[in-house]
């Protein structure tokens, strides 16, 4: 799988450099990873042509990828989790500003940005 051809990315664009954290699977066969940059990018990067990491679906037995998009606008998100018992796969970034959450059952989005505080519910300020 070339997430660069998956994801789009030319010659000229910014394109995160690696998939971070653990790879876990289903029985079926299926992963869910996020892109992370690689290298750092440059301050007028973060604010031009950074856009965040990418959630990427892939199946080990069938090859099949598949680019779902950037879940969360400018996120880093370095620390992925696949929760097979729950359907869910989590992200957070280093900074712990941003979260995705996905329902890896339903094939959709649950949540993506700032977490809520415990108090409200509602997204902290970033």
């Amino acid at each position: 799988m070339s997430a660069k051809k998956l994801c789009g990315w030319g010659e000229d664009d910014f394109g995160d450099g690696k998939i971070h954290g653990d790879m876990d699977f289903d029985p079926q066969g299926n992963t869910w990873a996020l892109t992370y940059f690689g290298p750092v990018p440059k301050k007028e990067e973060w604010d031009t042509v950074y856009r965040g990491s990418w959630l990427i679906h892939y199946n080990c037995l069938t090859g099949k990828a598949e680019n779902l998009g950037i879940p969360s606008r400018r996120g880093e998100l370095a620390l992925p989790q696949l929760r097979l018992r729950q359907n869910l796969f989590f992200g957070v970034s280093h900074s712990g500003n941003d979260i995705v959450v996905y329902d890896t059952k339903e094939h959709r989005m649950i949540y993506g940005g700032a977490p809520a505080t415990a108090s409200s519910g509602t997204p902290a300020a970033s």
